[in-house]
């Protein structure tokens, strides 16, 4: 039998490798190294008797078999000495008899006890001639597999991965072997064994190497620990798949498309905060549940504890962001913000139905009532409109509000620019479109209004989108910081004509400084900023918003007026004193609702 192979190796004092076929050296290393060496070593054996081939050594040594082949010869003693005879291989006619069969050794791996997963790939070709005649590349040991075979000349080719190895792995020792039955041979080309020990998906190597990313360079894992950063997240969950891009790219100060191959990451593996967002990666990638009101079949609203109306139903539903990105669908709100303060969907600029109701409603409808007016010969009630937009803070230089009516036109509402408790009429959709529209019936009598304010400009002054009146002091967050505007009506004739025009337009009736919708009683006088409130109104059971129908049966309902919540009296004692000059004798009045009334739950607008 003849063998030819490959070897590389090293050894160094005291230590020695070996490579053994049937207890036989066929090559020794006991100092040095040895890099790529043929050699070529014949041996006697019996017809039929099996040939085990070892590499085996003391440590430091090692040494790698590879290219490996094997040919039988045998002696013919029919007469005038030995001539011998290749068996094994192609040749004309019948050959006298198969050759016997063989297992040969490859490689001999210690697989520690701690290692969860093993990767075993490799290449070769296969040469096999005749019935019955076969060639199998198998592995025993943790694991007793045939990796690859073939019943005909051809490629040899494997990649299998075992996980889980150390709960029920039999033996500490991976040998991987060439098995050949028959007319059959076969040479591998190269084998790798890749150790995964933390079973993350990566091997170890892979892991101290490091990840080519297109953002953070290259990246380092570590290999006895699957989540390296420890948020929640396997390595192979943040790091993602390895892709080939067309990327542009200066080259000697010119810009191609450079093909460029780098994992793409889902967060980073060595971040627990990938985006810097303050949401945990694990929190990000694996969603969120959000209580909802879903109202004629689409989520409407958020859900508090408000109470339902007609057609309305309460789910959960989830929310899930990008660890990436602090902002997931760049409405100007991050991720966090929009979990934790919104509740709405960071992956979508607009998530409720409600705010594509005020688009329609009220943005849309106090633009057409502007170009209506716009293109009349009414000029002065074109300017008393847009006098009452800026009243509204429908128009405003605020960054969250269009600063002009032109750029009113064309503004689109989303979770952000939206005013989710923006306070209306019941039933206002139905009305004739323009102030009018929005305007509801105060308990001292008068026709008044909420004032827009978005729900950026409130998580900037640390109010709750969701609750119109955050302060619970009778007045809505709006009217607190831009004053309350107070509806009124005039007419005008149209030029040439007879014809009168009664017109909606907004005045102020308070301080347009306004007062702290964070603070019932902003001028600590021992009374509420809010000069009119109401008991027991629809959400509440204490002095809260005032709006028309908010309650029916025994509530207030309608243009119905509570006397003792819109007495007043005036603020002399107080330093800047805030209020409203009600009888227009030169003094501030505050209501008479004293501040020490409960202030209870806070209300939302759901209309």
């Amino acid at each position: 039998m003849t063998i030819s192979a490959t070897v590389s190796g090293s050894a160094g004092p005291r230590s020695s490798a070996s490579f053994l076929a049937g207890g036989i050296s066929i090559y020794d290393i006991n100092s040095g190294s040895v890099d790529d060496k043929r050699i070529v070593e014949t041996i006697s054996v019996d017809g039929g008797e099996r040939v085990q081939l070892l590499v085996s050594g003391r440590r430091p040594a090692s040494l790698s078999v590879r290219s490996l082949s094997i040919d039988y010869t045998r002696e013919d003693n029919g007469g005038g000495g030995g001539t011998p005879i290749d068996l094994c291989q192609t040749v004309p006619g019948d050959q006298e008899r198969e050759c016997p069969d063989s297992a040969v050794s490859v490689y001999s791996v210690p697989i520690p006890r701690d290692v969860a997963n093993v990767t075993i790939t490799g290449s070769g070709s296969a040469t096999v001639v005749g019935d019955n005649s076969k060639v199998a590349v198998e592995v025993a040991g943790v694991r007793d597999v045939v990796l690859a075979s073939a019943t005909s000349n051809g490629t040899l080719s494997f990649s299998e991965t075992y996980e889980d190895l150390s709960p029920s792995a039999s033996s500490d020792e991976l040998t991987l072997s060439i098995e050949t039955t028959g007319l059959a041979g076969a040479r591998l080309d190269g084998v790798t064994i890749w150790k995964d020990t933390d079973g993350d998906g990566f091997t170890d190597q892979r892991e101290r190497i490091g990840f080519e990313t297109a953002f953070y360079g290259r990246i380092s894992t570590d290999p006895l620990d699957p989540d390296t950063d420890g948020d929640g997240l396997d390595d192979e969950e943040e790091i993602g798949e390895f892709v080939s891009e067309e990327q542009a790219d200066f080259v000697n100060g010119e810009l191609h498309s450079v093909e460029q191959e780098f994992y793409r990451l889902n967060s980073h593996p060595d971040q627990i905060d990938t985006d810097g967002d303050r949401l945990n990666d694990s929190v990000e990638a694996g969603n969120w549940t959000v209580a909802v009101v879903n109202r004629n079949n689409a989520m409407y609203r958020w859900n508090s504890t408000e109470q339902l109306h007609p057609g309305e139903s309460r789910e959960t539903v989830n929310f899930t962001s990008s660890p990436l990105f602090s902002d997931t669908d760049l409405d100007g709100l991050t991720d966090y913000e929009e979990k934790v303060r919104y509740h709405t969907d960071p992956e979508s600029r607009v998530t409720y139905e409600i705010t594509r109701e005020h688009q329609e409603h009220v943005i849309n409808s106090v633009v057409d009532v502007e170009d209506e007016y716009e293109s009349t010969t009414f000029p002065q009630a074109h300017q008393h409109y847009v006098n009452s937009l800026q009243r509204t803070n429908f128009v405003d230089d605020e960054d969250w509000n269009p600063d002009s009516v032109s750029e009113l036109e064309t503004w689109e509402l989303d979770d952000g620019t939206d005013d989710f408790d923006f306070v209306t009429a019941d039933g206002y959709q139905e009305r004739e479109p323009g102030f009018g529209q929005f305007s509801f019936t105060a308990l001292d009598g008068s026709e008044r209004a909420d004032v827009w304010l978005p729900n950026e400009a409130e998580l900037n002054r640390g109010l709750d989108m969701w609750d119109p009146d955050s302060d619970d002091d009778g007045l809505t967050d709006g009217q607190e910081v831009h004053g309350i505007p107070e509806y009124g009506r005039a007419e005008y004739t149209l030029p040439g004509t007879a014809r009168t025009v009664t017109t909606t337009f907004a005045r102020y009736t308070l301080d347009e400084s306004g007062t702290d919708p964070t603070d019932a009683d902003t001028d600590s006088d021992g009374w509420w900023d809010g000069w009119i409130g109401v008991y027991g109104a629809g959400r509440s059971d204490t002095v809260i918003l005032y709006r028309e129908n908010l309650q029916s049966g025994d509530g207030i309902s309608g243009h119905e007026i509570v006397e003792n919540q819109v007495g007043l009296h005036e603020v002399t004692e107080a330093p800047s004193t805030r209020g409203a000059d009600i009888d227009n004798d030169g003094t501030n009045e505050v209501s008479n609702t004293s501040r020490r009334t409960p202030l209870g739950n806070r209300s939302y607008f759901g209309q």
